[in-house]
């Protein structure tokens, strides 16, 4: 059984099978939408001589419309006269008259309507931020905020070092007190920069679907959504469900549950030999400082 779903942004209609009713998916344009739709019943199979007998009538009425000159084809232009130019998202090379981008799939503004675009990806380096390469990667995003709760942490252990409260604290509360202080940290950065230290590293950038930076407080209701829905309050048990939840939906929607709320939309660019193994040497470092922890509490 097949129903008749229409996008309410774009207005793109289609027939999808009915077990996808009431279910979020990704639209052609980029959205994310709640399938509704009518229930359509299955069109009759029409018998092949009725199909050909039918194409015979429309191509003789097309061929009498010609010979009277009552159908007037345009000119065909050659390659050369059609003119382009790149896609201000992806930077792909698309036709000039576009009006929607075949690559990134993102609408372009219409001439009197234009907006601002560099804006959208100005990294703290002030140069041109474009994203390139898969856009959905749920380990890389995993990678940069360990990343940048392991600095947060190390950044608050050299001042509570010589804290005698701190000696007197459990490792696993003083960790769930790191991650429940980084939720109003990582705010400020994504304001002011739009991006991490983890994220700048692995190429990552954060803004809102119309381009500009999150506010801090747009950016603080997303971190506590991410530490509670994300990160299951850095509760071990509780967190391993939470992260195989989100990584499943943005595998399979395109986003997480905490980017749609707040219609944030994360954005990748290739990322380079070099900082790879910048990550990797970051990672093999904070290990082996953990593990000097360790042995010095032996």
């Amino acid at each position: 059984m097949k129903i008749l779903f229409e996008c309410q942004y774009c207005g793109l209609t289609g027939r999808v099978d009915k077990s996808m009713e009431g279910k979020k998916a990704r639209c052609k344009c980029g959205k994310i939408v709640v399938v509704k739709g009518k229930v359509q019943r299955e069109e009759k199979i029409k018998p092949a001589k009725q199909i050909e007998e039918e194409f015979i009538d429309k191509r003789s009425g097309l061929d009498r419309r010609v010979e009277n000159k009552q159908i007037n084809f345009p000119e065909r232009r050659s390659d050369g006269d059609r003119r382009t130019k790149n896609c201000p998202f992806c930077g792909e090379d698309i036709l000039a008259v576009a009006r929607k981008c075949k690559h990134c799939g993102e609408f372009l503004e219409q001439p009197g309507q234009a907006k601002e675009v560099t804006s959208v990806f100005s990294p703290p380096s002030g140069q041109d931020y474009l994203p390139s390469g898969p856009q959905i990667r749920p380990w890389v995003r995993y990678l940069s905020r360990y990343i940048d709760i392991i600095l947060f942490s190390l950044l608050i252990g050299i001042f509570v070092f010589f804290d005698d409260s701190r000696q007197r604290m459990n490792d696993t509360a003083f960790g769930l007190l790191i991650l429940f202080l980084y939720v109003f940290v990582e705010p400020c950065m994504l304001s002011f920069w739009g991006t991490t230290p983890g994220k700048a590293l692995l190429k990552v950038r954060l803004r809102k679907s119309n381009g500009n930076k999150p506010s801090y407080q747009e950016a603080l209701s997303r971190s506590f959504k991410v530490w509670f829905r994300g990160l299951g309050l850095g509760i071990p048990i509780i967190a391993l469900f939470t992260q195989i939840s989100a990584y499943n939906e943005l595998t399979k929607i395109g986003a997480t549950s905490w980017d749609q709320d707040g219609d944030f939309k994360v954005y990748h660019q290739v990322i380079g030999a070099g900082r790879v193994i910048a990550a990797i040497v970051i990672l093999i470092a904070i290990f082996f400082f953990y593990i000097l922890g360790i042995l010095a509490n032996l």
